[in-house]
């Protein structure tokens, strides 16, 4: 894994710590360090909000004495760990300030080029992450210019420390990443019920396709509008035996889409002029 590849390592860092995070109400610090050893790995100290979370040592640190220096090295990454510290519930507050201090510093002499040196990658807490960049340098006088080696945050001595003060908005809680990760009612999948094809007995059909099938509480029956062939109830009719299939509303409504009105208009026509040639027909008496 190249240097290049860095911020992936972290990022997949971070997502390892995350498990314990909803596991219970406690939260969960990742820190990703490099270092250099020398006659020994370097040592740190974590504090969140001023309190004590624990300690530990690199132990993938660069050897300085056989191996070379980190700053020189091309892939960093096996120099590099991701340490877990448990926040207790009573310690944990969205604005504390995370404090990262080396505890041994120690060197060969001037010009020996072996030294034990803490590199500070990332801080984050319940899966928020501040990155290197994001980070401040603190002594006993205050802030101190920070000392950067690309994508670290370079501690060399036991006087300065690397602090991440809290993100806009704070660090999460345990609680709201549980809710983050609930799906949304209204995103919850809804199974699509089997579309069922309906078609229009008809020469022009108005309707010819699939639609969804409605769920059975929603199930109403099809009625098709067919024209009485003769409404005003006369005995004979006027002889007409088609019957009219009539179907198509806009969807969601009671009115008629335009080709309906359209359709609905050629059967009157039909029918007007079916009914005047019945009146025309001659009538034939039968003599006794």
């Amino acid at each position: 894994m190249k240097m290049s590849r860095l911020p992936t390592f972290i990022a997949a860092a971070c997502i390892a710590g995350f498990p314990a995070i909803v596991m219970g109400e406690d939260s969960t610090l990742v820190l990703v360090l490099g270092g250099e050893a020398y006659d020994g790995p370097p040592k740190f100290e974590v504090t969140f909000g001023g309190k004590l979370l624990g300690q530990g040592a690199v132990a993938a640190a660069i050897d300085t004495a056989s191996v070379g220096r980190f700053a020189d090295a091309a892939d960093k990454t096996p120099f590099v760990q991701t340490f877990t510290f448990t926040v207790p519930e009573a310690v944990f507050r969205p604005d504390a300030a995370v404090g990262v201090s080396l505890l041994n510093e120690a060197n060969g002499g001037p010009g020996s080029n072996r030294d034990r040196n803490l590199y500070l990658a990332s801080v984050s807490v319940n899966g928020k992450q501040v990155s290197a960049t994001g980070l401040t340098t603190t002594s006993a006088t205050g802030l101190e210019p920070n000392a950067m080696l690309g994508d670290f945050l370079m501690l060399p001595d036991n006087s300065k420390h690397g602090v991440s003060q809290a993100p806009e908005g704070g660090w999460p809680t345990p609680a709201s990443l549980i809710a983050a990760a609930r799906l949304p009612a209204s995103m919850e999948p809804v199974a699509l019920e089997e579309p069922v094809e309906i078609k229009v007995a008809s020469t022009d059909p108005l309707i010819v396709g699939s639609i969804p099938r409605p769920a059975a509480a929603e199930v109403e029956s099809l009625e098709v509008a067919s024209l009485d062939p003769d409404p005003e109830g006369g005995a004979t009719g006027c002889g007409l035996d088609e019957v009219y299939n009539v179907i198509g509303f806009n969807e969601n409504s009671n009115e008629l889409t335009p080709s309906l009105v359209e359709r609905l208009n050629q059967v009157i026509a039909e029918r007007s002029a079916a009914k005047q040639r019945h009146k025309r027909r001659p009538t034939v008496r039968k003599r006794g």
